[in-house]
């Protein structure tokens, strides 16, 4: 009985009808040293394109478990072990590579994402490792990847654009997450970041606030400067002028966010509201806030994140922040990368994944008593 191409199963066409032939020989339908059919034949077999077949017949023939002869046929391997026909085919690598400082390892945020890329590649037969590094060791890296015979990476975060770039110039498989790129050939998933700043701040402007601080990072950061953009444009949009000391330079952790809020609490210049570049700094923003005797959230300000970690959920109060699409993103950064291994033809993609504005009771209208 012929086995047939399921094409609903989550596998490539490719990599299936490669499983179905390796069978077909193990029991004997195509024995050593015999021909296989034509690929004009295969393909009306099994309702495949060419490029379909052509694949799967180049990877067995890397494989060994075939051989051309051109302007002859492709034959059945002379040499199949016992044992070669036990062993299920070897385990391919990839690895998320990431930076040693600031490491999205620690992160809440990148731990779904993990988690989904983790679920993805165990439904395939791949195996994902992570690796951290400094980014100054640009040559290690390349001699690291080759040395564990990686078959690509994916780079996690803002990593420089010239050590991804040596990467591609090396004709090495990879996708980048949360990063843009000139190059465009270069596959690139990251999150509406714009949208979603701008979303928030129009939420903010529509319940009476005026006086909104940004809480952010490096505008170095691409991901920083485009949800800075976003934010500005909602405030220019709302003919509400922006003054440099709207912008409250802070990091993504905790810990920088309750530092930068109590500093700028100091000053006296109370904002009505604050837009954080994520939902850590924008917790950490809330318990300076609170520490501070005469002020709370959202009675005199409102808070509003980006990413919608665990964690905001289950702040004290409840988190107002923008959903990103992290399960998402993770399962797109594997199936991606996988293609273009597979696939020597694949073309490079740029993929914004959508956001979505979850309030919570971190936000309100301003107090009357407050100047806005």
């Amino acid at each position: 009985m012929m086995k047939k191409i399921d094409r609903d199963k989550r596998v490539f066409l490719h990599k299936q009808f490669l499983d179905v032939l390796k069978e077909e020989i193990k029991e004997g339908k195509y024995k050593p040293g015999e021909y296989i059919p034509s690929e004009r034949e295969l393909v009306e077999r099994y309702g495949l394109s060419r490029t379909t077949v052509r694949r799967a017949i180049s990877r067995l023939v890397g494989e060994g478990w075939l051989y051309s002869v051109p302007g002859t046929g492709t034959f059945v391997s002379e040499v199949i072990s016992k044992e070669k026909e036990q062993l299920k085919p070897k385990s391919k690598d990839i690895a998320c590579i990431l930076k040693v400082a600031h490491s999205p390892l620690d992160s809440p945020y990148y731990s779904k994402i993990f988690r989904s890329m983790q679920e993805e590649v165990a439904r395939r037969d791949y195996h994902l490792s992570f690796y951290s590094f400094i980014e100054e060791s640009n040559l290690d890296l390349i001699k690291i990847i080759r040395e564990r015979n990686l078959d690509g990476v994916i780079f996690i975060g803002g990593m420089k654009e010239k050590i991804i770039l040596n990467v591609c110039k090396n004709k090495i498989p990879l996708v980048v997450v949360d990063n843009y790129l000139k190059k465009k050939d270069i596959t690139t998933i990251v999150p509406d970041n714009k949208k979603g700043a701008f979303e928030a701040t129009k939420y903010l402007i529509r319940l009476g606030h005026k006086k909104i601080y940004f809480l952010g990072a490096s505008l170095d950061d691409i991901a920083v400067a485009e949800r800075f953009n976003g934010y500005k444009d909602a405030l220019e949009q709302a003919h509400i002028f922006y003054k440099k000391e709207f912008f409250i330079k802070s990091h993504f952790q905790v810990s920088d966010g309750y530092r930068s809020m109590r500093s700028v609490l100091k000053t006296g210049k109370i904002p009505t509201a604050v837009l954080a570049i994520n939902d850590e700094a924008a917790i950490g923003a809330m318990k300076a806030i609170m520490e501070k005797g005469n002020l709370g959230v959202p009675k005199n300000i409102s808070v509003v994140g980006f990413d919608d970690i665990d964690w905001a959920a289950h702040a004290n109060p409840p988190l107002t922040t923008v959903r990103v699409q992290k399960e998402k993103t993770g399962v797109l950064a594997v199936k991606l990368l996988i293609e273009q291994i597979e696939n020597q033809d694949f073309i490079g993609v740029k993929i914004v994944t959508p956001v979505e504005l979850i309030i919570r009771s971190s936000s309100s209208m301003p107090s009357k008593t407050q100047k806005i």
